[in-house]
């Protein structure tokens, strides 16, 4: 998976990059697919003793909006559930847009 490319010219047979595909993220059938959904995060929370801290995530953390998905950035979320007490970083913080 390549994320952050700029396509700038087609690929050709000579090319080192054959046969590739490019996925938006704003295609609905990928909505849940650059991210942890909200299921995904309780889940996450459960399982790690946490689940008390989901508001202070949602709050902080807010999420992205793609199509009509809410899906959360996956570092922030694991950076939040490997630390000891469940601190919130700033450093990696998304905003829903």
């Amino acid at each position: 998976m390549l994320t952050g490319v700029l396509r700038v010219a087609r690929e050709s047979s000579f090319s080192g990059l054959n046969n590739v595909a490019a996925y938006s993220l704003l295609a609905p059938e990928f909505d849940t697919c650059f991210g942890f959904t909200e299921r995904e995060v309780e889940s996450l929370l459960t399982r790690s003793g946490r689940l008390e801290r989901l508001p202070s995530l949602r709050a902080w953390y807010n999420g992205y909006l793609f199509g009509d998905t809410v899906v959360y950035n996956p570092w922030s979320v694991l950076n939040f559930r490997s630390t000891r007490c469940g601190r919130i970083a700033s450093r990696g913080a998304g905003g829903r847009t």
